[in-house]
């Protein structure tokens, strides 16, 4: 069965994005968080850029360093994972269990039975899709929503996670990055400006805005295709099998987090094959 959708479709990057929520809050350039309550608990409350009343000293909600998770116990059984936050303001978070075995087969299923096209790029100034080979070179194979039993359940074990509904995430999509290829530093959720500042797409735009990226590894790999974040101490996170970064693309406030910008890294090696899954 093919997954894949045509090339000359207009391509949605499918990383985690609600779209019911992302309103302008009046006119800011910011998105309504009020209704995000996982994401407060995740990324927020303990984010030391939150201060209560201008007070540096003070944080909102429980302090949560960079070793201890255990606030996370507070979410639903069923959405409870082996979480290691590897970077503190930011948070960002390695789930180690996140996909199972069952989950990778099927991925590897579609993998070998589907087309892969050339990945795109947001071109917000003519509100479409663009082919840059500069800035990224990967491929691409995108999933029906609810294609069958184990996408639909992979669907809702993601919007558990972040406490979303599953008709608010786009269809999943699979990536392919061969020797040499490569995402160079972006941003999830809008324009990465030459002075670091992230500029979100214009309201009409048909970019959707992209609060948070959950993104799997489906394979181990050897050399190169970290997923690299500059501004977070040069954070490198080598693919695992199975494993999933977390983060949030969004300050409380609404605005873009400029300290989210990340790129994937180049793939080295002949033989070396680098395969992941946005969600």
């Amino acid at each position: 069965q093919e997954y894949g959708i045509a090339c000359s479709s207009i391509l949605f990057v499918f990383n985690l994005k609600t779209i019911a929520t992302m309103q302008w809050n009046g006119e800011k350039q910011a998105i309504s968080t009020r209704k995000l309550l996982r994401f407060h608990l995740l990324f927020w409350s303990t984010d030391h850029r939150n201060l209560v009343d201008n007070n540096p000293t003070a944080l909102k909600n429980e302090k949560l360093n960079n070793h201890d998770t255990s606030s996370l116990n507070r979410l639903p059984i069923k959405v409870r994972y082996s979480m290691e936050k590897v970077h503190d303001s930011p948070h960002i978070y390695i789930i180690n269990n996140f996909m199972t075995q069952s989950e990778l087969l099927r991925c590897e299923d579609i993998i070998a039975t589907s087309k892969f096209c050339k990945s795109f790029v947001d071109d917000t100034v003519n509100n479409t899709d663009m082919m840059d080979e500069e800035q990224r070179t990967s491929t691409f194979v995108s999933i029906q929503k609810q294609a069958d039993a184990k996408i639909a359940s992979l669907e809702r074990k993601a919007a558990d996670l972040l406490g979303v509904c599953t008709n608010q995430l786009e269809p999943l999509q699979l990536v392919r990055y061969s020797q040499d290829q490569f995402f160079n530093v972006h941003h999830d959720l809008g324009d990465l400006l030459e002075d670091g500042k992230v500029e979100l797409p214009p309201r009409q735009s048909i970019t959707k805005r992209r609060i948070a990226t959950l993104f799997c590894y489906l394979n181990d790999v050897e050399s190169g295709g970290c997923t690299y974040f500059p501004a977070c101490g040069d954070l490198r996170i080598q693919p695992k099998r199975g494993q999933a970064v977390l983060f949030c693309n969004i300050l409380k406030q609404g605005e873009a987090d400029p300290l989210t910008i990340h790129a994937g890294e180049q793939v080295k090696g002949k033989d070396n094959i680098k395969y992941g899954l946005n969600i």
